[in-house]
């Protein structure tokens, strides 16, 4: 047994991680220690094992990989026509890490023309008349975006969305984003909770920051009452009053927040924060994989430590 065996281990069970992760859930609903009629779902950025100036454009990306194909061709001609073996050995290695770089460059190339067809598509939406930036991706970790964290600077991370029992700190899902913004991202969970248990909850709780009227009218033709703050309106408007557009799902919802009880409700939510605080105390500040499913083992390691552990503290309450 040696590192490579444990870190492999580490990242290759990710399946085997999330079926762990829902038969543990199922256990702790059977038993009445969980209540999954109501849901939280937060979003917490990871740093990303990759850094700031692994972030190149276009142009840069076109002239890495002319160069690594060139460096890989030569190593190659070296190999074969030496016949020394330690020799041989040494340029084998180097040429294997030539590959990886091309590798690299190429996967940076490939999320390079994702991130311009995402823009593409937020243009067409809604576009607000500004010339933007020219993408860039990483090429230590293709998959990283560079995000806005906690604490207002900018660096490379990944965006780990959280669903977990309202008030009770146990995970229920958890996906791996690179996507920085939270906008839009509540429909996809709930979707995925239907798929993995069959229903949906009656209520789902979260921040302002997924504050989508799109996937409020979506949850209310669904069943499922949102709980989350209305935006503050520049002009001072009251935000719980009735706007013009609103359809039936977001007037329900603004009449919701508007009451006692919905707020009442609502305070449920920060307390699925406390499990990102856990993970924070557990050394979950900055990965050490690259690599979206990599992240999603890890992850899982962690959402599946957490319900253990608040699976004792309950039982025993």
């Amino acid at each position: 047994m040696n590192y490579h065996m444990l870190a492999d281990f580490r990242v290759g069970c990710a399946d085997l991680l999330d079926r762990l992760l829902s038969e543990h859930l199922a256990a702790l609903a059977k038993a009445g220690l969980v209540d999954l009629e109501t849901l939280a779902q937060d979003g917490v950025r990871v740093r990303a094992s990759a850094g700031a100036a692994s972030f190149r454009r276009e142009a840069t990306l076109d002239r890495h990989l002319a160069l690594a194909e060139t460096v890989v061709e030569d190593l190659k001609r070296e190999v074969d026509a030496r016949s020394d073996a330690s020799s041989q050995r040494a340029r084998a290695a180097r040429e294997r890490a030539a590959q990886e770089r091309r590798a690299r460059v190429k996967a940076a190339q490939t999320a390079l023309a994702e991130i311009k067809q995402q823009r593409k598509e937020r243009k067409e939406k809604r576009g607000n008349g500004k010339k933007p930036k020219q993408p860039r991706a990483s090429t230590t970790d293709a998959d990283a975006r560079v995000m806005k964290m906690a604490d207002g600077g900018f660096r490379p991370a990944y965006n780990v969305q959280v669903t977990s029992a309202a008030g009770q700190q146990i995970v229920v899902d958890t996906k791996i984003c690179n996507t920085g913004s939270d906008r839009g991202l509540m429909r996809p969970m709930l979707e995925r909770r239907r798929t993995r248990s069959g229903g949906l909850p009656q209520r789902h709780l979260v921040d302002g920051g997924f504050g989508s009227a799109e996937d409020i009218e979506w949850a209310h033709a669904e069943g499922v009452e949102v709980f989350c703050p209305p935006t503050q309106s520049k002009h001072g408007t009251d935000p719980y009053l009735p706007r013009r557009g609103d359809g039936p799902g977001v007037l329900a919802w603004r009449t919701r927040m508007a009451s006692e009880a919905g707020k009442a409700r609502y305070k449920l939510r920060s307390i699925c924060e406390c499990i990102h605080a856990r993970w924070r105390n557990w050394d979950l500040r900055q990965l050490t994989v690259r690599g979206i499913e990599k992240v999603r083992a890890v992850v899982l390691w962690y959402a599946l430590t957490n319900n253990i552990l608040q699976g004792f503290r309950l039982a025993g309450a």
